[in-house]
């Protein structure tokens, strides 16, 4: 993988619009955010109240660095 790279030829997603999130995971799910469900970069929460990144993680917290 590192020599030779990754190459996907003729792809076809049958799902609009693409955005970052959804098509990453589904590159590497290999299939639609109707099954993986990640349905956008940003989405509301109904349970929580808020919007959420499809990045978000609550249960963990950032790595700080101080350059001195």
């Amino acid at each position: 993988m590192i020599r030779e790279g990754y190459n996907c030829n003729n792809n076809h997603f049958n799902y609009i619009p693409t955005k970052t999130g959804p098509g990453h995971a589904s590159i590497f799910t290999g299939t639609t955010p109707k099954y993986h469900s990640i349905i956008g970069n940003d989405w509301f929460d109904k349970p929580s109240g808020k919007t959420v990144n499809c990045v978000q993680d609550d249960s963990v917290k950032a790595l700080e660095f101080v350059l001195n």
